[in-house]
């Protein structure tokens, strides 16, 4: 017959489980004391952050309860032997200090590896693709050099350590020859050299290329440094719990109870998907998401808040917070298109219907024909450095009039009416300039202007008789859709609003509705980025009639010819940006 008794040892799966937070806090407090014990003029507040670290390494290594505790007490033994035996050596015999000195040597130089080996590592891997996004982005060239010169001198260091970088062996341009990647360990004098300089500059060079190349490692890495902040310094903790006390009018509990119940919260498994589940519960799912992702927002301000003593309670709290609300912001990201597409409304036909906010929700973008630097980016990792430092990006002129294609006094050409007709797209003349409209369902429209080269997006808005259109009159009489098109009233023919000054019309923007006197300074604001996107688009698609082929066109009839090419490209474009399974006419 079975025991009832728990087993002595639990599972070496689930010992880890039946340790309270509370009984590894007061372990941590116990090195740490130790710690500052063993080194002159520190505090156990001081150590605290290492002695967290110290604890976390055998508590994942060790494989039962009790052998945590032995291998607990060892280190630490061997860590008081280690420091009585230095003590206790004044002067001693030379090989006996030449004994220590390399000990010392070689320890220090695994301690910089240990630290800085994956940072090092991580900047030789995205150095490269960091330098020319700067190339290609900043204003100012120098950025890109100087962040160029300090990657190359973090593989200088790397070289020194013995650090193996990825395609080190047909990298020609760390300037670290083979005897100094190989060379024996490096003296005391330059090891505490090379250890201030890379504590001066590794983390901001880190920084640099991870807001470049991946924000969220750039902003993880600024949570873990407040999170050490707070650690090494109570002070700070109590200022900032004063400061959420005073300014917060809900007034949180920064207790390590309310803590542990959001995180318990997070930790809790979401309902998981079942087969013909009912209609809705995809989307009840992915609004438990964003309650989640609320409690990780709340998790973290209660952590801040909390008193170094508390946060001992919870190692890495601001770090695991993060990633399960990343975890839960991802999810969401891949149910997204989904969520959409079932909350769409169809007509008769199982058309999707438009909405005013697919214009700035679904903003165009650029297809085909992307320069050589654009393309070397996939490629990055294939190719040598020597190779992608030779690559030269190649530079779009700036295009901003069409050179003939619908200017002030040219005649339209004939094969261009059948062109938009397959598009859906009209051809509006007037004294002061051509253009072309395209209507998106009900929702918006867009106009294409040529000289200059401009595209606005609108509110649609079909004025009734006696009304008069929304427009705005630029130099040269030139006129344009105002912004405020089909989001507030047109005026009559006297001027006078028809609707009595009252908004006749709800609008919709980010799941907020209501009036135009609430929500119409944040439609436009919106409608205006989706005309600049269009509009970036549109000047690409020119540009592109000036190089290659198009730089040998001489004659107007030519250039016209290329710029049609170019105006049913940027037809194509919007078209299937909105309607992604559009056909043309026949």
């Amino acid at each position: 017959m079975a025991s009832n008794n728990p087993p002595t040892n639990p599972p070496t799966n689930d010992w880890r489980s039946t340790v309270s937070q509370a009984y590894r806090s007061t372990e941590v407090r116990s090195i740490a004391a130790t710690l500052a014990s063993l080194e002159p003029g520190a505090t156990t507040a001081s150590k605290t952050m290492l002695a967290m670290r110290f604890e976390e390494s055998i508590f994942k290594a060790a494989s039962s309860l009790d052998d945590y505790k032995k291998c607990i007490q060892k280190r630490l033994k061997k860590l008081q032997k280690h420091y009585s035996k230095t003590g206790a050596t004044p002067g001693g015999s030379g090989a006996a200090d030449g004994t220590i000195t390399r000990e010392k040597e070689r320890l220090l130089e695994n301690e910089l590896r240990e630290k800085f080996g994956s940072k090092l590592i991580y900047i030789a891997e995205k150095s490269d693709l960091a330098v020319l996004v700067l190339k290609q982005t900043s204003d100012n060239p120098q950025q890109a050099d100087a962040l160029l010169s300090h990657a190359l001198k973090t593989k200088e260091w790397a070289g020194y350590l013995g650090i193996p970088l990825p395609n080190d062996n047909n990298d020609d341009s760390n300037n670290v020859d083979a005897e100094k990647k190989h060379r024996p360990p490096l003296d005391m004098g330059h090891l505490l050299k090379i250890k201030a300089q890379m504590e001066k500059f590794v983390d901001v060079i880190r920084s640099h290329i991870s807001k470049i190349c991946d924000p969220e490692i750039f902003l993880l890495d600024k949570l873990m440094f407040l999170e050490q902040d707070f650690m090494k310094r109570s002070s700070c903790s109590d200022i900032v719990q004063r400061a959420f006390a005073e300014h917060d009018r809900e007034c949180p509990h920064f207790t390590v109870e309310e803590m542990q119940r959001l995180l318990d919260k997070l930790r809790s498994p979401l309902p998981a998907p079942r087969r013909n589940q009912e209609e809705g519960a995809d989307v009840r799912a992915s609004v438990a998401r964003i309650d989640r992702i609320r409690t990780v927002a709340q998790a973290m301000y209660i952590y801040v808040g909390l008193s170094q003593g508390d946060k001992t309670a919870f190692p890495n709290g601001l770090q695991k917070t993060f990633d399960i609300g990343r975890t839960y912001l991802n999810e969401l990201e891949k149910e997204y298109d989904s969520l959409l597409k079932g909350m769409e409304d169809t007509d008769e036909n199982g058309q999707r219907i438009l909405h005013l906010e697919d214009a700035w929700n679904n903003v165009l973008r650029y297809e085909g024909g992307e320069s050589e630097g654009a393309s070397s980016l996939e490629d990055m990792d294939a190719e040598p450095e020597a190779k992608r430092q030779k690559v030269e990006t190649r530079r779009y002129p700036m295009v901003i009039c069409s050179r003939v294609l619908l200017t002030p006094g040219r005649c339209v050409i004939s094969s261009i009416v059948p062109v938009l007709k397959r598009k859906r797209a009209t051809l509006i003349r007037n004294k002061t300039a051509s253009y072309v409209r395209l209507e998106f369902g009900n929702a918006f429209e867009m106009n294409i202007y040529f000289v200059p080269l401009l595209v606005t997006v609108r509110a649609m808005e079909r004025p009734k008789e006696g009304q008069l259109p929304n427009m705005v009159t630029m130099a040269g009489e030139l006129t344009w859709p105002s912004l405020h098109q089909g989001l507030r009233p047109s005026l009559g023919s006297d001027g006078t609003s028809n609707d009595d000054g009252k908004d006749n019309k709800d609008l919709t923007v980010l799941g907020v509705t209501g009036p135009y006197s609430t929500l119409g300074h944040i439609i436009t604001k919106k409608l205006q980025y989706a005309s600049a996107q269009a509009t970036h688009v549109l000047r690409r698609c020119f540009a592109e009639t000036t190089i290659g082929k198009g730089a040998l066109a001489k004659s107007d009839f030519e250039v016209e010819i290329l710029e049609i090419g170019a105006l049913v490209k940027f037809l194509q474009i919007a078209r299937s940006t909105y309607i992604p399974d559009w056909v043309d006419d026949d």
